[in-house]
């Protein structure tokens, strides 16, 4: 019989045994690398080859875990804890729980595998990116949509064991969304996922924008009704003299502390809800898609057109009598000269209006009047709405605040005044 057995340094120490005596003698000792004692040694070639393949399935699982992102454990069975026997040279790694040892005639044979596999795994990797814009809800994190997501996997079937890891990052509402897996199919499958995640919400938030509440003083609203109802408000009630503040104070994006009082003096002798279901869902709607409504009472006088058209139409541009703009004020006295007067000639009638301003550009006071400034169609980038002087006598300035979108204003009160 022949044995062989490597010493720690590599060396191969082949010895023949007879097997009537027992008697055991050196045949050869020489340090072989594989190639050379495959030509030698037959039988070494079988059983070292043979020894191999399973050391190479072992070693491509565990490379392979340690090669992927985070979320790709679950892909593979846990290995039972390695063995290492006596006389090979071994390399291993793993956890306290799980650990692998790779056998091979040396060292560098075992970081040979480890490079190889490597290699393989990264081009096997797949990554994808995506961007959807609008998708984050306007106080939700990071963090929060990653979790919705990955509860949104483990519900699907498909999803449920796809290795995937996903990396999330946010610019405002918008989110692009990072994945990476092995392998074309798993990519895909995760995209789709994704893609069906993104839609869901769409749906949910289509859903709740659909959802309309109206005004808490609007009595008995007939939510189907259409069509515009004016509703007195009772002198001396609560809400007239509410109005009657709003009216007389400075309001919109003026601050509360310098706000001037008294500005408007005229007597109120008729306050009037403006009740239109229909053009309240779409002020409604568009509030719902701003980041912040900054919403603000503003006035506003309606020139040679009859307020109860406004009312009854909502606001257009096309009638602004300034660039494309509708133009509202903070101080009711800037709007008395923008008014139409009664069929009696005897009274006026203003709006006073809630704006949606969400995310407003004030320009420097010496700018505002210029050209460019007075011609706009539309306020800057990544703004909603602008505020600019309109009026300067002395110490005091009245601010006009400015809408490029007709829905963004509502008509909520019709007050007649002397």
């Amino acid at each position: 019989n022949i044995e062989m057995q490597l010493d720690d340094g590599g060396n191969l120490n082949v010895q023949q045994r007879n097997r009537k005596s027992g008697f055991l003698r050196p045949v050869r000792q020489s340090v072989l690398v594989p190639e050379k004692a495959f030509e030698e040694l037959p039988l070494y070639k079988e059983k070292w080859e043979a020894a191999k393949k399973g050391y190479d399935r072992l070693c491509a699982e565990h490379e392979a875990r340690l090669a992927m992102p985070s979320g790709f454990d679950r892909w593979f069975t846990p290995l039972a804890p390695g063995h290492n026997s006596t006389g090979k040279s071994t390399s291993s790694s793993g956890s306290d729980a799980e650990s692998l040892v790779f056998s091979a005639l040396n060292e560098q044979h075992c970081k040979d595998a480890k490079t190889k596999l490597t290699t393989e795994i990264n081009k096997a990797e797949c990554k994808a990116e995506e961007t959807f814009p609008d998708a984050l809800q306007s106080s939700e994190s990071v963090e929060s949509a990653n979790n919705s997501f990955q509860d949104f996997m483990a519900a699907s079937r498909l999803g449920e064991d796809l290795p995937l890891a996903v990396t999330m990052e946010a610019t405002g509402v918008n989110l692009s969304v990072k994945l990476t897996s092995l392998g074309k199919r798993n990519l895909d499958l995760g995209r789709s996922l994704l893609k069906n995640w993104v839609q869901e919400r769409e749906g949910a938030n289509l859903k709740k924008l659909a959802e309309v509440q109206f005004p808490a003083n609007w009595l008995s609203v007939d939510n189907e009704a259409e069509g515009l109802d004016f509703q007195p408000v009772a002198q001396g009630s609560p809400e007239f003299a509410e109005v009657e503040q709003l009216m007389r104070h400075e309001t919109g994006l003026a601050p509360r502390e310098t706000a001037r009082q008294n500005l408007f003096t005229n007597k109120i002798v008729k306050v009037e809800q403006v009740i239109h279901r229909n053009l309240w869902r779409k002020y409604y709607r568009f509030r719902q898609l701003l980041d912040n409504p900054n919403e603000v009472w503003v006035k506003h006088g309606t020139g040679s057109t009859d307020p109860a058209l406004v009312c009854e139409n909502g606001f257009n541009r096309s009638y602004s009598m300034r660039d494309q703009g509708i133009y509202t004020a903070e101080n009711a006295h800037s709007s008395d000269g923008y008014v139409m007067p009664t069929d009696d000639q005897t009274q006026k009638q203003m709006l006073l209006c809630l704006f949606a301003a969400g995310k407003v550009y004030q320009p420097p006071p010496e700018e505002y009047c210029q050209t460019t400034e007075c011609q706009r169609k539309e306020p800057p980038k990544g703004f909603d709405s602008i505020r600019g002087i309109v009026k300067r006598v002395g110490q005091d300035v009245d601010f006009a605040l400015i809408s490029y979108q007709d829905n963004q204003i509502y008509p909520f009160y019709r007050v007649t005044y002397e």
